[in-house]
């Protein structure tokens, strides 16, 4: 199956689409309702009381809102590494990576702001690997500032992403403080719009209801089944690190900073983790969109098809296993 998803002919998608129904079956077949967490954004909130309205708590909605959203971020993402030519030639790679790994637990595939987060991510990612090409960066440092912003708005632990603003200015830029400035601007102004909206309706009580601050520890998921595919996805990681290193002389400059960006993705996303008053393992889902394309990045340097199948085969089993051992 890897050979084929290595493709990049175009009729691969129905076979990526027959791979999200097969791998997401027992999620498809047994919905579940959103469930309310602590670092929820006030936009998400907003979003989910008129969702629940128009679906009148029947969770088969939601969980076809929650495939159709996962489905177009893994060809987002998909998307993202050919236009960046992160890899070599087209491949479905990144989008199966994606929609695997999203498998390992039951809580990433439930209608959640995390979710909605990557989405927005996946929007602004394309923009911080283009800075490097920009001759004047500030238009675009300010817009991608604005969708973190408003990716606060959704779940606040997004915020700590201004931070992965700062480090792609640092990896693509030479020092230039009014972009950094801008990229503060641009992530306050969303929360301005909200508070002057509420403001404006009397209702600025609502504003409060907005998580400024809390610490927490992650915790591991008990599953065995989830921790051995965490602990191979984290070998491939390791390898793909790997090959990038072996090969980073030889690849163009906007591919090296392009990888190191990502690099920087996966640390600022884990440290996410930690800004929750109470800990959820929705939150990690926000790291899977740089492990998902180091991971397509694996499979795509595994010189024999026998061992990427027989790993893919593998984690495979592990999401299925994980789905009906641990409902």
């Amino acid at each position: 199956m890897i050979r084929l998803f290595r493709s990049g002919n175009p009729y691969t998608i129905l076979l990526l689409v027959i791979y999200t129904l097969l791998i997401k079956a027992f999620f498809i077949f047994h919905p579940s309702l959103p469930q309310a967490h602590a670092a929820d954004g006030f936009l998400f909130n907003a979003l989910e009381y008129r969702l629940t309205g128009i679906f009148h708590d029947r969770a088969g909605w939601f969980v076809l809102l929650t495939m159709a959203l996962l489905f177009t971020q893994a060809i987002s993402l998909n998307r993202i590494v050919r236009e960046t030519r992160l890899l070599p030639r087209a491949t479905y790679l990144p989008a199966m990576s994606y929609l695997l790994i999203t498998t390992f637990f039951k809580q990433w595939n439930v209608f959640s702001a995390a979710l909605i987060v990557n989405t927005l991510m996946l929007w602004a990612l394309p923009q911080m690997i283009g800075l490097y090409n920009k001759n004047s960066a500030k238009e675009t440092v300010f817009n991608i500032g604005f969708i973190i912003g408003v990716a606060s708005l959704v779940y606040f632990p997004a915020i700590i992403f201004l931070l992965l603003i700062w480090m792609v200015l640092v990896i693509s830029r030479p020092f230039r403080p009014a972009e950094w400035l801008l990229a503060i601007l641009g992530m306050a102004c969303p929360f301005y719009f909200v508070g002057a909206y509420l403001f404006l309706t009397d209702r600025i009580s609502l504003f409060v209801k907005i998580p400024f601050a809390g610490l927490s520890y992650p915790k591991l998921p008990q599953e065995y089944f989830a921790l051995t595919a965490m602990a191979l996805i984290l070998i491939l990681f390791i390898f793909s690190l790997y090959k990038i290193q072996q090969g980073y002389f030889k690849t163009l400059i906007q591919v090296r900073k392009g990888w190191i960006i990502l690099l920087a993705y996966c640390v600022v996303a884990v440290i996410a983790s930690f800004i929750n008053k109470a800990f959820s393992i929705n939150m990690w889902i926000m790291s899977v969109v740089p492990f998902a394309a180091f991971m397509a990045n694996a499979f795509w340097n595994m010189k024999r098809n026998f061992i990427a199948s027989s790993i893919h085969i593998c984690l495979f089993g592990f999401a299925i296993a994980v789905q009906f051992f641990t409902a």
